[in-house]
């Protein structure tokens, strides 16, 4: 799972074939993105940027895709 700098944690649904989009409330997921694979397993933001990548263990295979904002700051790039 990751954040958005907007505050939104992406989920990945393993089994779903989707990731799970929470609000920065929390509550139910707000929006829900389909992966070509059933089993997303990791979901993580390029630093500073909008791609995503989205790993699944089944055909071990990495898939990307441009979100709407850009991912939050990680630990490492605030030091």
């Amino acid at each position: 799972m990751d954040f958005d700098a907007e505050g939104h944690l992406l989920v990945a649904n393993w089994g779903s074939g989707h990731l799970e989009v929470f609000s920065p409330s929390g509550g139910d997921p707000v929006a829900r993105v389909k992966c070509p694979f059933s089993k997303p397993s990791n979901v993580h933001f390029q630093p500073g940027g909008t791609t995503v990548y989205v790993t699944e263990h089944e055909f071990h295979g990495l898939w990307k895709f441009d979100w709407r904002c850009r991912g939050a700051l990680q630990y490492c790039e605030t030091k």
